[in-house]
């Protein structure tokens, strides 16, 4: 055999070798990686920049990443998209980003569909410096961890900074109800941005649009063009909900305010943050309010008239009526005490039950005529409710048969004895003064 022969087959060897130490590389990584996640790439400053692997499934980034950059990433053999999260579908999932270990679900950041991940999301949710997050992937069908593993670690610096307009709702929290007779202070910090009414272009400066649910035009709600600058170059944005025509919203009781950026020509930019709350406007949803209603005796029943022992009975939903003083009890609009009045005059400032007559109450009446009775909700501290929730009913009140008898047999009574009594003082005198002739 010829050299020439000999590097022929060692050059084979080598080429079959090297496949398939490739293919054997290939099934030992989808192995542990069913999807064949990598993170090969990050954009940083607007320029595409490559990732180092270190080892298998886990990639690094040497520089430092910011709240305006993007982690990006590539697959295979699957979709990811968080709708896969409502409506499961063979083939698809989406991905759980953790915080150094994926062992615990306290560090869960957050979940993610398709490329790429922005860096913002991270915001407040990681320390400045070194961090390494761990993706996993989510099977669809299960709504576990894929079989085999897709798990994959991208270590990284981060800054928490940025040079892009951000807006972060400070107040109020998320779930808040918006609907008449309550009143929200909303506060609203701007990043790199502020509000002007102008129509002057000009970088970092425009309005900021309300909108519920998606950003279109007949979602819009309002618009702000007055921000005051803080310490720092913050700017904030103060409000009361009354001020803001949120009873344009229909009721929901799972709706999203959207605070979106816009330029001074109105343009809608990529800026935006989202507060979940439940509109109730008109009154057509439960959406855990304190409500009180009388429903006996009926409002429609054309005879309201009733006597010292009859009930009323009312409806008292999601709230607790505590039947003591409860000192420094929470005030949380959801437990407190029930209250009576009669013709605007308290007769019950504490009531346990939800249930009452005139005579349990001690309001006792001799003659018949219209009684207007009022109920309310009102905190542990006596303070009322927001909106309240208040009930009134008028009604005709008719002293008992059987009370009228005992006021005419206490009268004929008291009638009786006093002619007696006048009878005896008449008798004395008449005694005396035949005394007096007498011994005369």
């Amino acid at each position: 055999m010829t050299w020439k022969n000999v590097m022929k087959y060692l050059v084979t060897i080598i080429v079959l070798g090297s496949f398939l130490l490739t293919g054997l590389a290939a099934i030992a990584q989808s192995s542990t990686n069913k999807i064949l996640l990598e993170i090969p790439r990050v954009t940083k400053n607007g320029e595409t920049l490559d990732v180092n692997k270190a080892g298998n499934n886990n990639w690094v980034f040497d520089g430092t990443l910011t709240l305006d950059d993007e982690i990006r990433y590539r697959w295979n053999a699957a979709s990811l998209d968080l709708s896969y999260r409502d409506f499961p579908a063979a083939g698809g999932g989406w991905l759980k980003i953790y915080k150094g270990d994926d062992s615990q679900e306290e560090n869960l950041l957050f979940e993610h569909g398709s490329s790429p991940i922005p860096t913002s999301l991270f915001k407040d949710k990681l320390e400045d410096g070194p961090n390494k997050i761990i993706i996993v992937y989510i099977d669809s069908t299960t709504k576990a961890p894929a079989v085999p593993l897709t798990k994959v670690g991208f270590s990284f610096d981060f800054a928490n900074v940025t040079t892009k307009p951000q807006v972060d709702i400070v107040a109020p929290k998320p779930g808040i109800v918006l609907a008449d007779g309550i009143n929200h202070e909303f506060k609203i910090e701007l990043s790199n941005f502020r509000l002007s009414s102008t129509t002057k272009p000009e970088d970092g400066l425009g309005k900021l649009n309300i909108y519920f649910n998606e950003v279109k035009n007949e979602n819009f709600i309002a618009t702000i063009n007055n921000s005051v600058e803080q310490e720092g170059g913050v700017h904030f944005v103060v409000f009361d909900s009354e001020d803001i025509e949120f009873d344009k919203i229909p009721d929901s009781d799972n709706l999203r305010l959207i605070f979106a950026l816009t330029n001074v020509t109105g343009d809608v930019l990529p800026y935006q943050s989202t507060l979940s709350t439940k509109t109730n406007f008109n009154d057509s949803i439960n959406v855990g309010l304190p409500r009180l209603a009388i429903v006996e005796p009926r409002k429609d029943r054309l005879d309201q008239s009733l006597d010292g022992n009859q009930k009323f009975l009312l409806q008292v939903d999601n709230f607790e009526l505590l039947s003591d003083f409860e000192t420094g009890a929470e005030v949380d609009g959801k437990k407190g005490y029930l209250q009576i009045f009669v013709d605007n005059t308290p007769v019950k400032t504490i009531w346990p039950k939800s249930e009452f007559s005139f005579n349990e109450l001690g309001v006792i009446y001799d003659t018949e005529g219209q009684k207007t009775v009022r109920v309310q909700l009102v905190n542990s501290d006596f303070t009322k409710l927001a909106p309240e929730a208040t009930d009134s009913l008028t009604v005709l009140y008719m002293p008992e048969e059987e009370q009228k008898d005992n006021l005419a047999l206490d009268v004929s009574t008291n009638d009786g004895w006093r002619y007696v009594v006048i009878g005896l003082v008449l008798l004395m005198i008449v005694g005396g003064i035949l005394l007096l002739v007498t011994k005369g």
